[in-house]
């Protein structure tokens, strides 16, 4: 699964970055070139599945994977899809329907603290009810941690009748999963005189690459809180354990302050000096907010016709590199301007395409 992941970013991004841009995308990293490339590209539903990968693992997996011709080297340390990757990957998403799960950019952290919610709530709640109160946590997080307790508190009068629901619909959710797919996210699961096996055990388990049950259990988590959120009615229960952000902007703590005091009237410059941050800071923030707030006007920085100029360049230069597309622009156009009219067209070709039009 992890091959078919690394397939389709490749072919996606073909020569406009280098391989670096997939390892910083995997990661999540919270850098406005990669939110906007995972955008750009329409690869945000991959953005920061994967934050444990380490940089070795990533490159030997491209190795093994350009010994096997999927995959061969272009200019400037791209990489490309060969044809035999091609069918791969096509092969690849016609047996895979966990690939469309995955949604990285709005529920990488919503999912993950789900998750570990759950999974705490469930090896606390199965212990409580068999008169075991000394046990070891399986997660050692202080924020959920906190929340499970508390959430422990609030209904240990009806501990009985809680679990019994939330086994229910867990049972319910896992059943519109493959027997595959449950099979491994229980395997996960510690309870009283139950422990649940660590990845590297359930690798061999059920003959998995560790790289695939990292992405099987996040298209898996992915699927849970998607499903939860949208059938709240179905999962009551599972539904309070869900995060308050998910319906939020999907933004970094510093792009939300910066947003809140351009919302105020103050300018980037203003913003910079009170909150003691450089100004390209703040334009990447900016450019954070443009990809993922559809309201958010960007002709205060730049002016439609200098919008439809850029678009125009973007179109007849088929390209992504902002160096090729700065050099046919006129000089007063600036990096930011180009950077936030694509972040706010949220472009692929196609996308420029019918703007232009």
């Amino acid at each position: 699964m992890f091959q078919a992941v690394l397939l389709e970013c490749f072919y996606k991004i073909e020569t406009e970055r280098s391989k670096s841009s997939i390892f910083h995308l995997l990661r999540g990293k919270r850098s406005s070139q990669t939110i906007q490339d995972a955008k750009a590209f329409h690869l945000s539903q991959y953005f920061g599945i994967y934050k444990s990968l380490t940089r070795n693992a990533f490159d030997e997996e491209i190795k093994q994977m350009l010994t096997l011709h999927i995959l061969t080297t272009g200019d400037n340390d791209s990489i490309l899809v060969t044809p035999e990757g091609i069918q791969l990957l096509k092969d690849y998403q016609k047996r895979m329907p966990e690939l469309g799960w995955l949604n990285g950019f709005n529920l990488q952290h919503s999912a993950s603290d789900f998750w570990q919610r759950l999974l705490l709530f469930i090896q606390t709640g199965s212990n409580m009810l068999n008169n075991r109160s000394h046990f070891i946590p399986v997660l050692d997080h202080a924020e959920i941690m906190k929340w499970v307790k508390r959430y422990y508190q609030n209904h240990k009068e009806e501990l009985t009748s809680l679990f019994q629901d939330i086994y229910h619909e867990v049972y319910q959710l896992l059943k519109e999963h493959q027997q595959f797919h449950a099979e491994v996210i229980v395997a996960r699961m510690t309870g009283y005189q139950k422990i649940g096996l660590s990845k590297q055990q359930i690798s061999p388990k059920y003959e998995l690459s560790i790289h695939d049950v990292e992405i099987y259990l996040k298209a898996s988590m992915h699927f849970m809180v998607d499903t939860v959120n949208k059938n709240q009615e179905r999962f009551p229960r599972l539904h309070e354990f869900i995060p308050e952000e998910l319906n939020q902007l999907p933004l970094t703590t510093s792009a939300k302050k910066t947003y809140y005091w351009f919302k105020s009237g103050y300018t980037p410059e203003q913003i910079a000096q009170k909150r003691g941050l450089k100004r390209n800071t703040i334009y990447d923030h900016l450019i954070e907010i443009a990809i993922v707030d559809p309201s958010f006007a960007i002709h205060s920085f730049v002016k439609e016709d200098e919008e439809i100029i850029i678009l125009n360049t973007v179109q007849r230069l088929n390209t992504q590199r902002l160096k090729a597309i700065k050099d046919e622009l006129p000089s007063e156009i600036d990096y930011f301007q180009i950077r936030l009219v694509l972040a706010k067209h949220n472009q692929m070709r196609s996308k420029v395409n019918e703007y232009v039009k």
